[in-house]
């Protein structure tokens, strides 16, 4: 994976719910929808009644196979097989995301157990990106247990969520 300096705008809906985000990543802008099993609504301050949502992240995301860049990335997207799966060797992290056994994304805090959602297959990053813009916003990781994320980008499907739990929940 390349490294990319990545872009997040949380999109709320009615009363500061989180719904989604638009991501800009290695030129690439996507839209990512989210069905989050409970409801998060950002604080106050953080929501502008003149735009779709008032706060904006900024992070790098990079590889754990990038030595120069995975020391200082805040996103690690790390292998299922890695010998540092919770990116304690990489100083700058604050997330390591990763693909769990079943398609699923692993997301690891520095400062806390690991959490599960559904996301597109091969979109760790995406994913990361997500949960680091909310996390940086004030909302707990935990927030996003079992979340089935949706990836769209101008003129077509990047992809939707890997199959789980969450995405036959969400079928029904």
């Amino acid at each position: 994976m390349k490294p990319a300096f990545t872009t997040v705008r949380l999109l709320t809906g009615r009363g500061g719910a989180v719904a989604g985000a638009l991501v800009v990543t290695g030129g690439r802008r996507i839209l990512l929808r989210a069905e989050l099993v409970h409801r998060v609504v950002l604080p106050p301050p953080l929501r502008n009644r003149h735009r779709p949502s008032g706060y904006v992240d900024e992070h790098l995301v990079a590889g754990e196979d990038d030595v120069r860049w995975a020391r200082v990335a805040d996103v690690l997207v790390a292998c299922r097989d890695s010998e540092d799966p919770t990116g304690q060797k990489f100083p700058g992290r604050v997330l390591t995301v990763m693909p769990g056994p079943e398609g699923e994304v692993v997301v690891v805090n520095r400062d806390g157990g690991p959490i599960v959602l559904y996301g597109p297959v091969g979109a760790g990053g995406l994913c990361g990106s997500f949960a680091h813009a909310l996390l940086t916003a004030g909302v707990p990781l935990d927030a996003l247990r079992s979340a089935v994320l949706t990836a769209v980008e101008p003129g077509g499907q990047v992809g939707a969520a890997s199959p789980g739990p969450a995405s036959s929940r969400a079928a029904s």
